[in-house]
């Protein structure tokens, strides 16, 4: 795991953790976005570690998949989408990295539900994504609202516990992350 300058040359595959100057923002507080697709007209990606508390069958009843669903960010909140493990080779998936591909189509939702044997470190669902148009997202890393790192491997990145997610990485990166990594979500609660 290591920092990066945030340009084309960092695509998808990459972490954004959000900076803990974020706390009074309710919807990135604490997150932990997986960036599934960054080029010249903008960046695309998923907060994985914030369960929406809804379970999919609830939101999807014609579908028998009772699964979490989870917050993936303000933008197209009313559409599901999913990450899943290129193992999955599912059909209109978009490549993100050798680990990992994101789609919204009910066919891929259809495939969870036909193979039960799928479990939570193969696909996650998602309600909304983080998006930004071109330039805004170096501009908010150049502002320091985002802590963006590149990790060695995203093989494992659903087995982590996500409420545990961004509070580890704060622990890890030290500093004044350190203090932060052990506040309450809101620090005028402490």
């Amino acid at each position: 795991m290591f920092f990066f300058a945030l340009s084309l040359s960092m695509p998808a595959g990459n972490f954004l953790y959000a900076d803990p100057s974020l706390y009074d923002d309710n919807d990135f507080n604490r997150s932990v976005i997986f960036l599934t697709q960054h080029n010249p007209e903008g960046a695309v990606g998923f907060i994985i570690n914030q369960n929406s508390g809804y379970q999919l069958q609830t939101l999807l009843p014609e579908l028998d998949l009772d699964c979490p669903v989870f917050y993936g960010g303000p933008v197209a909140k009313d559409e599901i989408f999913y990450l899943h493990s290129n193992q999955l080779k599912l059909k209109g998936s978009l490549p993100i990295d050798d680990y990992w591909s994101w789609g919204n189509r009910l066919e891929g939702l259809e495939f969870f539900e036909r193979t039960p044997h799928l479990n939570s470190e193969d696909f996650r669902i998602f309600m909304g994504y983080s998006g930004w148009e071109a330039g805004q997202l170096e501009g908010e890393v150049k502002l320091q609202a985002w802590v963006p790192i590149k990790h060695q491997s995203t093989a494992n990145i659903l087995k982590e516990k996500p409420d545990k997610l961004w509070s580890n990485q704060m622990r890890k990166l030290g500093g004044r992350y350190m203090l932060w990594s052990n506040l309450p979500d809101n620090p005028q609660y402490n």
